[in-house]
């Protein structure tokens, strides 16, 4: 500091304040970039498959006004389990890419509804949700398929 010519400060002064302004900028970017992935969140609901589709089905179940959330306790494990004045739901979710949806995620629901029933010693079961997505989307203007990636 001794030897330091007093441009240097005259300069160092608006750096340091650009330098704060970038990094204001860079934190706003960053907002914005997770609200853009949030606001386009729910198109999961379309090509994910495991826990990706089960959190975007979770998310449009309480933007539906349902308390959703996922189950497990060690021995049990359901992809949904949700509530609204209807009453209580047991939801099951199967994404695949290249195949249909096996019939034994049906058969599997229903031992879930079983293994719920059982478990909760309830009078009524609850009712069943299954939630799957296609293998695949057309796009009736180009007939390509849709992706993540070009959807």
């Amino acid at each position: 500091e001794r030897y330091r010519f007093s441009i240097e400060a005259e300069i160092e002064q608006p750096l340091q304040t650009q330098s704060a302004e970038i990094e204001r900028l860079r934190a706003e970017h960053e907002s914005l970039k997770a609200r853009l992935i949030e606001a386009g969140g729910l198109r999961r609901l379309l090509f994910e498959k495991g826990p990706q589709l089960e959190s975007a089905i979770l998310e449009a179940l309480r933007l539906m006004g349902f308390q959703a959330e996922p189950f497990d306790d060690g021995e049990s494990e359901f992809d949904a389990v949700f509530t609204s004045v209807e009453g209580r739901f047991l939801g099951e979710a199967e994404g695949r890419d290249n195949h249909a949806i096996n019939i034994d995620k049906l058969s599997q629901l229903e031992r879930n509804i079983q293994e719920d029933f059982a478990r909760r010693k309830s009078p009524r079961p609850r009712k069943a949700s299954f939630s799957g997505t296609r293998t695949g989307f057309k796009s009736r203007k180009s007939g390509a398929i849709a992706s993540p990636t070009n959807a």
